[in-house]
């Protein structure tokens, strides 16, 4: 968002930790070196790949899987390592069926569009090489607009995502005349390697006094809550945590103001934004304020203890599961 959309893109927060949704991580495999000239491919990178593919078959097979990689050598040199270790691992050649709605997939960089996929593996491939050097080259991304192969490639996860690479961001020299694409790789590992930023409470607390009034009710009921949940410019007004697992929300509840949503174009974007929150695991509860100010209190508590119950409820159903 920060680097390719100038902070434009309306970003929705987690409803909480979910084992499933681990997120970004690197893979620093310091002993895998790149081998240059005409051959130009990682062996290491691309044995420790395979294994984390047969892993996720055996344990994981569920979600679906896959791989990208930076050059279409080490594409290939995936597939062979990945060949070899199924004919002695037989046992899982379900999951690579492709029969699926997401079938598994190995693919170079240059041929990722729309590939969504619930776990994505990136092989770097390129990197240190035997004599302890770092060429400045990464195959699409030096070229003009590699950047925004780039930026295709790291937005194709939906839970998560790990980057094998054998170097850290601190290890790539760049300048201002580096490719925009070698730059935004940097600052991609250096994001791989760093801890994830949780949603946070806006300074800001409540935005008027009908949510106020909403929050104060929900605590009141024995709830914790945080208001205006956010990571980027779109705040969810009130989150209620939950009291099984607290580093997850149970619900979101929405303060509707008359005025702004009587405009259809902003019932549309509602929608929308409904639908984007919800597959992220969010559970959302409505209040109007026409009827909230013109409802008696023991009714707007009674309503939402209601939603709350029944958010505990999904929740214990989900963890359950």
């Amino acid at each position: 968002n920060r680097k390719f959309y100038d902070r434009e893109l309306i970003t929705c927060p987690s409803s909480g930790n979910d084992v499933v949704a681990t997120g970004l991580e690197l893979k620093h495999l310091p002993d895998c070196l790149y081998i240059g000239g005409g051959t130009s491919v990682n062996p290491g990178d691309a044995r420790a790949v395979a294994r984390e593919v047969m892993k996720h078959a055996g344990e994981s097979s569920e979600l679906s899987l896959g791989v990208v990689a930076f050059s279409a050598k080490q594409r290939d040199q995936i597939l062979d390592e990945l060949e070899s270790l199924r004919k002695v691992n037989p046992d899982h050649e379900d999951f690579f069926a492709d029969n699926g709605a997401e079938p598994f997939f190995v693919k170079n960089l240059e041929n990722v569009q729309g590939d969504e996929r619930d776990v994505i593996l990136i092989s770097v491939g390129y990197g240190f090489t035997e004599d302890d050097k770092l060429p400045q080259r990464f195959g699409p991304i030096n070229q003009n607009g590699g950047e925004r192969r780039l930026n295709v490639l790291v937005t194709r996860a939906k839970l998560a995502m790990k980057v094998f690479s054998n170097f850290k961001a601190g290890d790539l020299r760049t300048s201002d005349n580096s490719p925009l694409g070698v730059k935004a790789l940097k600052e991609f590992l250096a994001y791989a390697a760093g801890e994830r930023m949780p949603p946070v409470e806006s300074e800001l607390g409540t935005e008027s006094l009908f949510e106020a009034q909403v929050a104060d009710v929900v605590r009141e009921l024995g709830h914790e809550v945080e208001t205006q949940l956010s990571q980027s410019d779109y705040r969810i007004d009130i989150a209620v945590r939950s009291r099984t697992n607290p580093g997850r929300y149970t619900l979101a509840i929405e303060c509707d103001g008359a005025s702004y949503h009587s405009h259809i174009s902003a019932r549309d974007r509602d929608r929308l934004r409904q639908q984007v929150l919800e597959s992220l695991g969010w559970r959302i509860h409505r209040i109007w304020s026409t009827d909230w100010f013109n409802t008696n209190q023991q009714v707007r508590k009674a309503k939402l203890h209601d939603a709350i119950k029944e958010a505990e409820r999904l929740e214990t159903e989900r963890q359950n599961a």
